[in-house]
């Protein structure tokens, strides 16, 4: 897994997770998914959400994949200034 043109987003968002970033990730060699988003529940736990419309994801993330796909992105640099976490 390799995360790609990470950028922190300006606005954060007012629903229940806070967006952090922007990010393009290579999940497998040869696949690549553009434009997912890292957001922070509450609690702090991390999630990663692909772009969609009309109310439909263009991808998912299951159990641990999502987990180690937050966390990656959260390591190369979703964290920003104001966290403490």
């Amino acid at each position: 897994m390799n995360i790609i043109n990470l950028r922190p987003v300006a606005n954060r968002g007012g629903g229940r997770f806070r967006d952090v970033a922007i990010f393009d990730a290579e999940v497998v060699d040869g696949l690549r998914i553009n434009g997912l988003k890292l957001a922070l529940a509450p609690d702090g736990k991390r999630f990663v959400f692909s772009p969609g419309r009309e109310g439909e994801r263009f991808c998912t993330f299951k159990g641990d994949y999502a987990r180690l796909l937050a966390d990656a992105a959260w390591e190369n640099g979703g964290r920003v200034a104001s966290d403490k976490r």
